[in-house]
């Protein structure tokens, strides 16, 4: 009588192994994109303000001085998630830690 056959596993989905592997990251990466997501939504709500003031009427030099403002609002918003995430990213990636 010979040996009884190993049962053969059962092969999971690549997309569940992914999801196992690199779970961590994809908290990180989806997490960043919410936050990015939220702080663009608040900056579009302040252009839709100051569009309003330039309809009413609103001093034109006042509003171009928001409009700088705005517009470095989202540069350094930008550049903070940018920073944020490819920090995160390295340490997920290359110290092997959670952030």
């Amino acid at each position: 009588m010979g040996t009884p056959a190993k049962p053969v596993e059962a092969r999971r989905h690549f997309l569940l192994e992914i999801w196992e592997e690199k779970r961590e990251l994809f908290k990180l990466l989806v997490g960043d994109a919410l936050l990015a997501l939220t702080v663009l939504f608040i900056l579009l709500v302040l252009f839709l303000g100051s569009r309003i003031l330039e309809k009413s009427g609103y001093a034109s030099e006042r509003i171009g001085m928001f409009e700088t403002l705005h517009y470095w609002a989202y540069l350094i918003v930008l550049v903070m998630l940018l920073v944020d995430l490819i920090m995160k990213l390295f340490i997920a990636l290359f110290l092997d830690k959670k952030p």
